[in-house]
């Protein structure tokens, strides 16, 4: 509901940030501020001929969503409808719109594939119990580009907070940090597993997995950053180090010890002939400060997929991590 309560006043503002701002091809494209406060979300709409403004918004940890208004609708606030989409005639989500007011719905959505559909299609239907809404999707590949740009200038740039000022804060060093992983690597069962070569500089033990993908893993202790800040961290990184389209998903696991874990998915659809890449981290953060990360790094495209073993095995490897405990 705070997503929903979020895209409402950005909807119903009229107040963007000057920070960023453009119109590409008829798309608006812009961050957005409420009530003086730092933008945390970019949000492009146009209005049709039919009075409808339709709008695509991304916040700053990458959740997304479709928002719809018009004055002349009258929609039960609070409740939601069964909404079909389809791009040039192709289905490719579903859902439920929440009407936040009378006259505004918002289509909460996930995924990539659905993120290209609406970039690379010409026509948007939306079908519902009461009629089809349709839009034009002329210059939305371009328009999105920019929106997801637009995201990426509401990364700070800076590391987690307290981390690199903090006299309490400390990064297992990777002697030990290689001892941790492969305790996890053998407690989990991993079959096939090797290290790989560290190079000048790294900050994580890097690791291959029998199925092609690459993992790393690296600690910290003492007054570490909260899960939260350190997904933000991770998020931004790989935002950073991604050239063509960057979406993520945030997910909390539950846990029995009082640790704090948070998974992240990300995909990047690179340009200019990189190859597309899928991530998988898992942050898991004890009571007592101390903080695990856990990477996968895979290849998408179907000439490089991974075996399907590997994922199983990562999550092997977060359920080990998850039962450790630092005696530090």
């Amino acid at each position: 509901m705070a997503l929903f309560f979020a895209i409402a006043v950005l909807l119903l503002s009229a107040t963007p940030a000057l920070a960023y701002s453009a119109n590409v091809e008829g798309w608006d494209v812009r961050h957005f501020e409420v009530a003086n406060k730092p933008p945390t979300a970019c949000i492009m709409g146009a209005t049709f001929q039919d009075g409808t403004r339709f709008s695509i918004i991304i916040f700053n940890d990458y959740s997304w969503a479709l928002g719809l208004a018009n004055k002349e609708w009258k929609l039960r606030k609070g409740g939601a409808t069964d909404v079909a989409a389809y791009v040039d005639g192709q289905f490719i989500t579903s859902g439920k719109a929440e009407h936040l007011t009378n006259d505004i719905a918002v289509l909460n959505l996930t995924g990539a594939e659905t993120y290209r559909a609406l970039q690379k299609g010409q026509r948007l239907d939306l079908q519902t119990p009461y009629g089809r809404l349709n839009f034009a999707l002329k210059g939305s590949g371009k328009a999105m580009y920019a929106l997801l740009d637009c995201v990426k200038t509401l990364q700070p740039t800076q590391p987690p907070p307290g981390q690199s000022a903090n006299r309490d804060f400390q990064m297992v060093p990777l002697a030990e940090a290689t001892v941790v992983l492969t305790n996890l690597l053998n407690a989990a069962g991993i079959r096939g597993w090797h290290l790989r070569s560290p190079k000048e500089g790294d900050h994580a033990v890097s690791f291959g997995l029998a199925g092609g993908s690459i993992g790393f893993f690296r600690a910290a202790r003492g007054r570490t950053a909260t899960a939260d800040d350190y997904a933000g961290y991770v998020l931004r990184k790989w935002s950073e180090l991604c050239k063509g389209k960057f979406m993520s998903g945030k997910q909390s696991v539950p846990s029995v010890d009082g640790s704090v874990v948070r998974k992240i998915a990300t995909t990047c659809h690179g340009d200019g002939g990189e190859r597309d890449t899928a991530t998988e981290t898992t942050i898991v953060r004890q009571p007592n400060g101390f903080l695990m990360e856990l990477t996968q790094v895979m290849a998408i495209d179907s000439s490089a997929m991974p075996h399907g073993s590997d994922k199983q095995d990562h999550e092997a490897i977060v359920n080990a991590a998850m039962r450790t405990r630092d005696t530090r």
